[in-house]
């Protein structure tokens, strides 16, 4: 999280249920980011994260929206075992920020 907040960006997670239980989740992941509550899964339908895995299971996604609110990057095909790799998200905040940074020089 250091490596992230360092390139001026936070991690957060979205979590389809209500405040407490959204808080439950995100603590027993070992998660101290940023936790957003969507039970009435507003986020999850504009991002396409409805259930998977026949209902099972939520889509694991991960997406790098800019300071403007654009998408600039999203990856993880519905599988948490397909997300993409921590450096590689990273990647994409630095080059962001770079951005960022030259256009304000």
């Amino acid at each position: 999280m250091d490596k992230f907040r360092a390139e001026d960006a936070e991690i957060l997670i979205v979590v389809p249920e209500k405040r407490e239980k959204a808080l439950k989740y995100a603590s027993a992941m070992g998660f101290s980011g940023f936790v957003v509550p969507d039970d009435e899964k507003k986020i999850y339908h504009r991002y396409g994260l409805d259930t998977s895995f026949m209902g099972a299971m939520q889509k694991s996604e991960v997406f790098v929206i800019d300071a403007l609110g654009e998408l600039a990057f999203a990856q993880g095909h519905g599988s948490p075992l397909r997300l993409p790799r921590v450096t590689e998200v990273l990647d994409v905040v630095k080059s962001l920020h770079a951005k960022r940074s030259s256009k304000n020089n």
